[in-house]
């Protein structure tokens, strides 16, 4: 689990997220990221909708592996924004450490990486 600080939790969050952020796409995720209107730390939300797969086994595979990789991350991001991690249907199947490579250039596109990274 990612810490409780550092959880997306509301549906009225997520709704921000998606209306006034901005979006990063690849072939198996969506990033959308938003700054924070209150809060200093960074917040995290991730979605795999049933439309990824109809096998509530396969999405909360796919979220357990994001929220390792989004967990190892954590210090490298800079502090005030919230995030969404949205998986496509493409993910289903692929492993964690395939993951990675896609959600850090998603993440440095966004600009969320400390300046020292």
């Amino acid at each position: 689990m990612l810490p409780a600080q550092h959880r997306l939790r509301h549906r009225r969050d997520f709704a921000r997220v998606y209306q006034q952020g901005t979006s990063f796409h690849s072939p198996w995720l969506v990033l959308w990221v938003c700054p924070q209107t209150v809060g200093t730390e960074t917040r995290i939300g991730i979605v795999v909708g049933s439309k990824v797969s109809k096998k509530a086994v396969q999405r909360n595979r796919i979220k357990r592996q994001l929220r390792v990789l989004c967990r190892q991350l954590l210090p490298l991001l800079v502090s005030g924004w919230d995030v969404v991690l949205v998986a496509r249907a493409a993910a289903v199947g692929q492993q964690s450490g395939q993951f990675l490579p896609e959600l850090k250039q998603l993440v440095a596109r966004a600009g969320l990486f400390h300046a020292r990274n």
